[in-house]
């Protein structure tokens, strides 16, 4: 499939998902807004805190079906990922220091590889959809909060 849909930077489905990216949040915080509903507020949180868990679940099994089996591969080492396990964090308690921390690794971490991904396939293959719906909903999480 990669040999089909190869990656482009600032190619149309980049481009796509950067703004997605940019509204989102927005989007979201304006609905939890007008609202006025801690539920509402609450139902956002966790579909967003649900959807990179099992994103990363699905991660996982897919990279252990293609080959990788050495388990040091497999744990969550690079700083997106502890970011995303940091913004989940912070969702689910409303700590402000992991907010924090999730502004800071989510914004400056994520954001970079938002813009400039070091990615071989492009949509509609898995590894770009689980790409950014893990790096985009990092950014989105910490926007909304």
């Amino acid at each position: 499939m990669s040999a089909e849909h190869p990656f482009h930077a600032y190619g149309p489905p980049h481009l796509a998902v950067i703004f997605l990216t940019i509204v989102l949040p927005f989007a979201l915080a304006a609905i939890a807004w007008r609202t006025k509903s801690s539920r509402v507020e609450r139902a956002i949180i966790t579909v967003l805190s649900v959807v990179l868990v099992l994103n990363y679940i699905a991660y996982l099994v897919f990279i252990r079906s293609h080959g990788v089996v050495d388990w040091r591969q497999m744990l969550p080492l690079q700083m997106c990922d502890w970011g995303m396990v940091v913004v989940i964090v912070a969702m689910w308690t409303g700590n402000q220091r992991w907010f924090e921390v999730a502004y800071f690794w989510g914004i400056g971490g994520t954001l970079q590889a938002v813009l400039t991904p070091n990615l071989r396939y492009g949509f509609p293959d898995w590894r770009f959809i689980s790409f950014f719906t893990s790096h985009c909903g990092i950014i989105i999480g910490v926007v909304f909060l």
